[in-house]
């Protein structure tokens, strides 16, 4: 997605500026026109890190489409724009938890949302990292999902395996699957690989991730046996690889793994046409890897339906002919879907009887777990990167100044004045928008269950750990910071990390090309800039501004935090998000010299058990207009 971006990531940039020239066209669209899409001979529709999002997002109208419009769509789609020679095949490429009420209101979460997940007649898809959190998420995902009979040989992994409470090992799905399509008769092996996740898999006994590079170079592994000695390059037309790994870096020290997979695969199938289908990051993108090969990641949250065709096959004499790739990230509303179906804007959209069946069912399960329920009013809208730290609009500024100072523990009683507040902006999922504060919208900001720990200190140090979680050059730290448009191509401004010399303006003024837009009769939303250019998206909106966030925010309740020489050595608690025990302790061990004097868990302390969403709740009831 391109937009106005403060990023600390620079070095990754160079990797795919390199011998890829971004292929600008100046594509102007009319404000009340949508850009069409480019049917080929083989087309795709693609989502990716949905969270639960099926039930549409009731304060953004550019969002509005429940999962009983987009079953709809895909259903109108094969019968009104599929034609002879024409094949459609529908993706997903994980991540289904974790974001809004429907997903993890429920006792299992997700019980009800793989219900009308699993309605979508996806022809292919696999598993995202936050269906392997738990073994009650993987548990769930193996035998609600995988072992469904709709999705027999649809579901592929093939560097991830479940492993059983009895400790045996099983396949999610299939490893790989060859078919021929319907119409156009095209031969394709289809993949899957998910980035290694090694923190998530030490957690969860119920998962095993294989390094793809081992699964793909084992010359006595099932990839060999399976599929290289069965398949050589002349009995496929495409192969098709989806799986939950973004397209590029979001540091610059993280490895390339889609660069890293392609380039293994071009070893075995040199000139063959591949398609890739990512997710993870929470973008729109496109990626060019090669002249016979490009890769497509459909943004997050049910806010696009990525579109993808390939045209120009090789076919009898013509075996050197380079295929003709299109892209186009739909927004996820139903006049973006009736605008792809040729229906006029002035009529409803047509949703089909499976599409009306899904959508009621949907608004049962709402019901049922009293989502609608209205706690207070939020009078204008709070968001979590579209505003600097600073500004009151901020949401992390909001949780400073409002809700982490109303905190108070369940067997602490004397700790007014000496105790520091903290918590990781990785919490925070989404914006607050402006409109009625529900039951669903406490999910919707903070779905995780994430309790409150506590750990005694001096105050020289615990007055110093905010900063070293925010300093990654410092100390290692994973996962704290938001899930944002981490997309290191972005058109403005980088904030650079003292360890990295670049000259920025150079690089923006010969690469960032797409303009900034600002028009008072569009609405913000996704403007993307990818290796196609500037013309991806399929409805025209603002720009949006993005800035980047820390890793942690915290508020200080000290009474003597501006006299700090002569009280640094006075004890104060440190009160932290408890998914931050192993970051806090690494912090602070790195202050401290002495092996044997060194903190860990037992140090820790639970300080409450009352959640974030819950402090927020409970401050718009008090409220009721914030």
């Amino acid at each position: 997605m391109f937009h106005i971006y403060y990023v600390f990531s620079i070095l990754s940039i160079f990797c795919y500026v390199q011998g890829l020239p971004l292929e600008v066209e100046n594509d102007v669209v009319e404000k009340d026109k949508l850009r069409p899409l480019i049917l080929g001979q083989l087309n795709f529709l693609h989502t990716t890190d949905l969270h639960g999002w099926f039930g549409s997002h009731p304060n953004q109208i550019n969002y509005n489409a429940d999962f009983g419009d987009f079953l709809s769509f895909i259903e109108l789609f094969k019968q009104r724009n599929i034609h002879e020679n024409q094949d459609l095949i529908v993706v997903d490429t994980g991540d289904k938890v974790h974001g809004t009420g429907l997903s993890d209101a429920s006792t299992p979460i997700g019980i009800y949302s793989q219900q009308i997940f699993n309605s979508i007649d996806y022809d292919f898809l696999t598993i995202g990292n936050h269906e392997i959190y738990t073994p009650g998420t993987m548990d769930a995902e193996y035998y609600n999902t995988t072992l469904l009979p709709k999705f027999k040989g649809k579901y592929i992994s093939s560097n991830l395996e479940y492993i059983d409470k009895d400790g045996q090992a099983h396949i999610m799905g299939n490893r790989f699957k060859y078919f021929v399509t319907s119409n156009s008769k095209l031969r394709i092996l289809a993949l899957s690989f998910i980035s290694p996740f090694k923190d998530l898999v030490k957690k969860n006994p119920r998962c095993n991730i294989i390094p793809f590079e081992e699964v793909l170079k084992d010359e006595n592994g099932w990839f060999a046996h399976e599929v290289l000695n069965k398949f050589k390059p002349v009995d496929l037309d495409l192969i098709l690889v989806m799986g939950h790994l973004q397209l590029r870096p979001t540091t610059f020290d993280e490895p390339e793994y889609l660069q890293n997979l392609h380039s293994i695969l071009r070893t075995y199938y040199p000139n063959t046409i591949i398609q890739y289908f990512g997710g993870h990051s929470h973008i729109r993108d496109f990626v060019k890897l090669d002249s016979k090969a490009s890769a497509l990641q459909s943004g997050k949250l049910a806010e696009t339906v990525g579109f993808l065709s390939i045209s120009n096959f090789p076919t009898g004499d013509q075996k050197d002919q380079l295929p003709v790739f299109n892209r186009r990230y739909i927004d996820f509303n139903t006049n973006s879907f009736k605008f792809h179906l040729n229906i006029s804007q002035d009529e409803e959209f047509p949703k089909t009887s499976r599409g009306i069946k899904l959508s009621d069912f949907i608004s049962s399960i709402n019901e049922k777990l009293n989502l609608t329920k209205i706690y207070g009013y939020i009078s204008k809208s709070y968001y979590f990167n579209a505003r600097p730290i600073n500004s009151k609009e901020n949401i992390y500024n909001w949780l400073i100044r409002k809700i982490l100072p109303t905190l108070r523990s369940n067997s602490i009683n004397d700790d007014s004045g000496k105790r520091i507040i903290m918590t990781n902006t990785g919490a925070i999922r989404y914006d607050l928008y402006k409109g009625n504060f529900t039951r669903n919208s406490e999910y919707i900001i903070s779905p995780f269950p994430n309790e409150w720990s506590y750990i005694k200190l001096p105050l020289k140090f615990a007055i110093k750990i905010n900063d070293l979680l925010n300093d990654e050059g410092h100390i290692k730290v994973q996962h704290l910071g938001p899930v944002v448009n981490r997309e290191n191509r972005k058109y403005g401004m980088i904030a650079t990390s003292s360890k990295i010399k670049m000259n920025i303006d150079g690089i923006f003024k010969s690469y960032f090309q797409c303009p900034f837009i600002n028009d008072p009769e569009l609405d913000d939303g996704d403007t993307t800039q990818d290796d196609y250019g500037c013309d991806g998206d399929d409805t025209p909106h603002n720009t949006v501004r993005e800035y980047m966030m820390p890793n942690v925010v915290q508020y200080v309740d000290i009474l003597n935090k501006n006299d700090l020489k002569r009280h640094k050595n006075d004890e104060v608690f440190l009160i932290f998000n408890e998914f931050m025990n192993d970051s806090v302790l690494a912090a602070i061990n790195s202050m401290i010299n002495n092996i044997d004097g060194k903190y860990g868990l037992k140090d820790i302390k639970k300080y409450s058990s009352e959640k974030l969403t819950s402090l927020i709740r409970h401050y718009v009831e008090d409220n009721y207009i914030v």
